[in-house]
Order: C-alpha cells, then structure tokens, then sequence
C-alpha cells in the first residue's frame, strides 16, 4: 500500500527524525476497498509542530494554514502537483452546539488510536504506518468494510455535528453499504437536528450524494431515516401522490427513477455537471400542491 507515497524523500526525513508518520482517513479506506484515493492527510507523531515545519520545508513548500489545529499543507518537491494535508495527533473536546464549538488539543505524544477517536465512522477511522505497514484500526473498520456497513465510532459524536447523519446517508448510497442498525436508529431518534445544520454544509454532502450510482438510494434512506422532510420537505411531500398514467407510481417512486437516470445521462453527456440532476430532483416538485383528485376517474 502506498508505494509512491514511502519513496517520498520527506516522508524519509520525518522518519529519520524518528517520527512515526501514517496515512489516516479516507485514503486508507479507499486502499481496502481498491478505489482511487483523493485527498491525501497524514498523521505525524513524535516531532514537535515546529520541528515538523522547519524539516518539511528541506523537501517542498509548507503552507501553515491551520496552525491553531496543527495542520500543515505541503507540496513535495519531488512532485508539486501533489497538495497533502499533515497534521500533529488532536483531541477535540465539545463545548457547545456548532461544528465548531470546540476545543482543540494537538500535541505530538497523543497516540494515534486516540486521534482516530474523534473521526465520524469506523471505516474512516484507520490509519496506516508508513514505517511499519501496519493499519492501526481500534475501532473495527475493516470489519465493517467487509461487512459493507456505515457505522458510528462514538454514537454521541451526531449531536455534536449533526451533519454526520447526512454523511451516513451518502457514504451508504455511494459504496452501496448498509448503516448499521444503532447507527440508523439514532439518527431515526434524532432527525430533527439537522435543522441546525448549514444549508451550505448539507449541499455539499447531497452533491457528494449524486455521485452515486444510484443516488435514490440515498434519497430512500433519507426517507426511511426521517431526514428527508427536514432537508427536502417539497421531495417528502411527494410521496404518496399517485399518478394513474404513471401505473399507479406516487411521485416521489418516479422522481427517484428519473433521478437516477439523470445520473447516467449526466456522465454521458457532461461528467460531473449537477445541473442535469438537480432539474431531474425539482422537475415534479409542484405537483403535490396542485394535485386534485377527479370524481370523473
């Protein structure tokens, strides 16, 4: 695993500092899983923040951007199309509401187990020891990998930022994986949370959604969940709306249908446009508030 990634000359030089430095995240996941990796964040122990910067800047350019945190972005020398996030080991402690309210703790002896503790699911809660090629995975990640399975590290961790309850949804609708049932059923409990979530950071988790294959999948667990009236309330009100010439279908079965053609038919003609989808979601949306029942049929 990795192998482009241990032949870096920087990730050489951190390890001559006697650094342990692993890949954590969804990178770790998608190597289990044999898909194509995105963003790249490493974990770094063992090397005061400091430190790590002035011995990163040997090999590429920092850019220190989060320093309250302890985040670095770097673009190695030896390939600066590459931007990788690297970060000292944090604890978050909540101290209000917001996905923001929060006090952070980054110093470089926490262990990792303990740093994987605060991330939201167990299959984004592994890491990767570049030195060793161990995955660290106290939680039982690659289990639920093979289990094909969305579930929460700490369950409490959704009132904390509510917006995990929708990256359950799209994480399942993209891998085709099921949520595990206390996971599903918190969030059953505890659907209206999402109100107090940004309507900025819930479109780009539906946008993430529609890179599903099928994205009514995500759009059926919305509804089975009882996020779907809090976040498309004009969507829920389609269910159960029937359309004789459509065979009997409500609305909502023929929205998603359509829906999921427009995926297709977006990847055909424009990959990665959300324009197509987005007029598949909204192109029955009046329906039901004119519908009317004739006594004649």
């Amino acid at each position: 695993m990795f192998l482009k990634l241990k032949q870096f000359e920087f990730i050489k030089g951190l390890h001559s500092k006697k650094a342990q430095v692993c890949v954590v995240g969804g990178n770790v996941r998608d190597q289990l899983l044999g898909r194509a990796g995105k963003d790249l964040d490493l974990l770094v122990r063992l090397i005061p923040y400091d430190e790590l910067c002035e011995t990163l800047k040997n090999y590429g350019m920092v850019n220190v951007v989060g320093k309250s945190f302890g985040v670095i972005k770097f673009r190695p020398r030896q390939d600066p199309t590459e931007e990788i996030d690297i970060s000292l080991p944090r604890i978050e402690k909540s101290t209000g509401s917001g996905h923001k309210d929060f006090l952070v703790d980054f110093n470089p002896q926490i262990p990792v187990e303990q740093d994987l503790a605060r991330r939201d699911f167990t299959i984004n809660a592994m890491a990767y020891d570049l030195a060793t090629g161990q995955i660290i995975d106290p939680f039982g990640g690659q289990e639920d990998l093979k289990k094909k399975q969305i579930r929460q590290v700490f369950i409490e961790a959704f009132i904390e930022d509510p917006l995990r309850m929708l990256r359950a949804v799209q994480f399942a609708a993209r891998f085709n994986f099921v949520i595990e049932a206390q996971t599903f059923n918190f969030i059953k409990e505890h659907a209206a949370l999402i109100q107090t979530v940004s309507k900025e950071r819930i479109i780009l988790e539906i946008k993430k959604l529609f890179s599903a294959e099928k994205p009514s999948l995500g759009f059926d667990l919305m509804r089975d969940s009882g996020l779907l009236p809090f976040i498309f309330p004009f969507i829920h009100k389609m269910i159960g709306i029937i359309q004789p010439q459509k065979r009997n279908e409500d609305v909502y079965t023929h929205t998603m249908k359509v829906l999921d053609a427009s995926r297709v038919a977006s990847e055909m003609e424009k990959p990665g446009d959300l324009d197509i989808m987005f007029s598949a979601l909204l192109h029955d949306a009046g329906k039901p508030k004119t519908y009317r029942l004739d006594p004649q049929t």
